[in-house]
């Protein structure tokens, strides 16, 4: 079964009328820029744990606020954010470093992030293809430091583009829609509406992934039955299911079982969970769902497993 993931984020800067001077952003008229901050000790899959803790907190806190199914995308955000932080000081970096689970604000950390980026990229295939892509849009006559320019530009491939937000705010939503169409083939069409962009509007950030991949051991179309789905209030509800049976990377706690599906080539895996107790979803947030994950790591092994799971809505196999 071909399946696809298309997620955007978008982050709009406001400056409040009483700090939106020119200064706050145009470099210094000696080219000057901020101290950095101190170095510290950098662990190398920092960028990577760090995600998966974010991961797991976010998906407590939208858990907690809606029902039913939820479907988002932490690497999206968490990259918006770290084009964000590394424009970040004093206060603000330190509050996005803890919730944001990021690692010190220096390079360092924002050239390993770059890397974990492009280690998720891939080529244009007709079997999998994954696009990450960051642009940054600023009103005109406003000037983002140079050192935030090169820190972005290498790390995040993002480049720094004007437009002029207080007098021609269509089309300037035009002309982002255009770019995040042309990042996703054209999948999302209308990400910022011109409504969302006002007089105050100084900066943009947009992040685009797109993600399209095909099974290394497609679903057959005539393998599916009806069969209950138990929802999280303890209830259940009759579904159609596709389902076979292959040998998988697999794992399991007294709790949860967990499950790599692997894509074509090998490469790429879509990484199951399952509780055993219906409601036990909910276990998973924060620390819980980190430590079940670098568990799977290491405890995974090639099984034989019978594997069902629910057809998504308008979805082929």
């Amino acid at each position: 079964m071909k399946k696809s993931l298309i997620t955007a984020f978008v982050i709009a800067l406001l400056v409040i009328a009483a700090c939106a001077q020119k200064e706050t952003v145009r470099e210094n008229a000696g080219g000057s820029s901020p101290a950095p901050a101190p170095e510290e000790e950098f662990v190398r899959d920092e960028a990577v744990q760090g995600l998966n803790a974010f991961t797991f907190e976010l998906y407590r806190r939208i858990a907690e606020a809606t029902e039913g199914n939820t479907f988002y995308s932490p690497l999206s955000i968490s990259a918006a954010l770290a084009v964000t932080y590394a424009g970040a000081g004093t206060e603000t970096a330190r509050e996005m470093r803890e919730v944001m689970h990021f690692g010190p604000q220096n390079e360092a950390f924002h050239a390993e992030y770059g890397r974990m980026l492009d280690g998720l990229r891939s080529g244009d295939d007709a079997d999998f293809e994954m696009k990450i892509a960051n642009a940054a849009w600023v009103q005109k006559q406003y000037t983002l430091r140079n050192a935030y320019l090169h820190t972005i530009g290498n790390a995040y491939r993002s480049t720094a583009r004007e437009l002029d937000f207080r007098e021609k705010p269509r089309a300037s939503s035009d002309t982002i829609n255009q770019w995040v169409s042309d990042q996703t083939a054209g999948r999302i069409r209308d990400l910022v509406p011109a409504s969302a962009i006002t007089g105050r509007t100084r900066l943009i950030l947009t992040n685009a992934v797109y993600f399209n991949a095909k099974w290394g051991n497609p679903f057959n179309e005539d393998m599916t039955e009806k069969a209950p789905f138990y929802l999280p209030g303890g209830s259940e509800t009759e579904t159609e299911l596709m389902y076979q049976r292959h040998h998988y990377a697999y794992s399991e706690t007294e709790d949860h079982q967990v499950l790599d599906l692997e894509y074509k080539g090998g490469e790429y895996v879509m990484t199951v969970i399952l509780p055993r107790e219906t409601g036990g979803i909910g276990e998973l947030s924060g620390t819980p769902g980190t430590e079940l994950l670098a568990g799977h790591d290491t405890l995974k092994q090639r099984k034989d497993v019978l594997v069902y799971l629910p057809i998504p809505d308008g979805d082929k196999i």
